[in-house]
């Protein structure tokens, strides 16, 4: 398995469950310090640190971690990988007070939490700031918080504007290469997130990438807008 993927110049999927199964993603300032987005489960540190020293950098460099939410396979790693980055932690302002009780968003679905989908690896995570919607965060000339909530009541996507690359978060998913909607189950409001979603064709996008599953760099933008439209 590969320990990065290069979706665009200084932006970077890691793997952290098996190829494509849960990504983190990096993003190489302006400054060469890097912009972590996500830290996957509890167990991701090795990788992300490996993922890291193939592209000549170290958790030492990573000088900001945003989360585009407060579920476990995005935050679960971040105080594992922070005993060694000590990098200040960032997360939509509406998904602070999970990720600081270190208790995901009760999930819309009853069946979720019977099964413990959310919970599981959850640890109390210090947030050192938030962001909101629209707001263009400091790092490579621009970075976008676009807030698609329903997978989360704080769900953010990130919309990098000089490569034209959009991460999505959770807000979409392509495993085995299929576009689709958050799954249902583990979502806080399926219906919102299937509505606040649209707002990402509207983007210029060259590239995508996904939590879960492989980028897309062919026609992204194309294949984005179709699939939207699709499903109004």
């Amino acid at each position: 398995m590969e320990k990065t993927v290069k979706l665009a110049e200084g932006i970077y999927r890691i793997p952290t469950v098996l190829s494509y199964a849960v990504n983190s993603y990096a993003l190489i300032d302006d400054d060469s310090k890097v912009v972590l987005i996500d830290a996957g489960l509890k167990g991701s540190t090795k990788k992300l640190v490996a993922a890291l020293e193939s592209i000549g950098k170290t958790p030492e460099d990573v000088k900001t971690i945003l989360l585009t939410h407060a579920h476990s396979d995005h935050m679960g790693g971040v105080n594992n990988f922070n005993s060694k980055s000590h990098s200040p932690v960032c997360i939509h302002i509406d998904d602070e007070k999970f990720a600081v009780n270190g208790m995901a968003p009760k999930p819309q679905n009853p069946l979720a939490k019977v099964f413990n989908l959310f919970d599981r690896n959850m640890e109390k995570v210090a947030i050192d700031s938030t962001f909101k919607d629209d707001e263009v965060l400091n790092f490579r000339d621009g970075l976008s918080v676009i807030h698609t909530p329903g997978h989360t009541p704080g769900h953010a996507s990130f919309y990098d504007k000089k490569t034209g690359t959009l991460i999505t978060g959770d807000a979409l998913f392509n495993m085995r290469d299929k576009i689709s909607f958050s799954v249902r189950l583990f979502c806080s409001d399926f219906k919102l997130s299937k509505v606040s979603v649209q707002r990402l064709g509207d983007l210029e996008v060259e590239n995508i990438g996904f939590m879960h599953g492989r980028e897309i760099l062919n026609d992204a933008q194309s294949l984005l807008r179709t699939f939207l439209k699709s499903k109004l």
